[in-house]
């Protein structure tokens, strides 16, 4: 189903993530394309994959111990055919030795952590006919990761029968 890249975004973070954010003195910025295109995906499944990305990056800035927690997300559309989402921490960064196994399966960086997240995100934007992938240098300081996924086009979204906000 075709769905918008912004209301997934801003539904997931408010609903989901009010009450972690708040404990973990954690603020969030939003800087979203104007006019962001659709995405053909399950909604659900997209939310699922900003919900990992947003709890690791507030979980890995309370584990450290940093005091300013920012988390900034952002959409852009790179071309006619693809939109990217970036999510942004002010937090430690991650073991550079680590990324390449970030998102294996059972693969974790935490003390409790399971290792399904990540991975689990990874074959959901995968199924999408899209990419993700992570790394330092953040504008914030720490992690940035990055998840691509191709527009619907015209005939995807008039192909449903009726066009579904994101």
């Amino acid at each position: 189903m075709p769905c918008c890249r912004s209301t997934i975004l801003s539904r997931t973070l408010w609903f989901f993530l009010r009450h972690e954010l708040q404990a973990k003195s954690t603020s969030v910025s939003l800087d979203l394309a104007l006019a962001p295109p659709r995405v053909l995906g399950d909604r659900t499944q997209l939310q699922q994959v900003v919900l990992n990305l947003a709890i690791n990056a507030v979980q890995a800035m309370a584990q450290s111990g940093v005091e300013r927690r920012c988390i900034l997300i952002r959409t852009v559309q790179l071309d006619h055919e693809t939109v990217c989402c970036i999510v942004e921490d002010s937090g430690p960064g991650i073991d550079p030795t680590r990324i390449p196994r970030l998102f294996d399966t059972f693969f974790t960086t935490k003390d409790t952590g399971m290792g399904l997240g990540l991975s689990i995100s990874r074959s959901i934007i995968e199924a999408h006919g899209g990419c993700i992938r992570a790394e330092n240098g953040s504008g914030l300081g720490g992690a940035r990761f990055t998840f691509d996924l191709p527009v619907a086009n015209a005939f995807d979204v008039t192909s449903c029968g009726t066009s579904h906000p994101g």
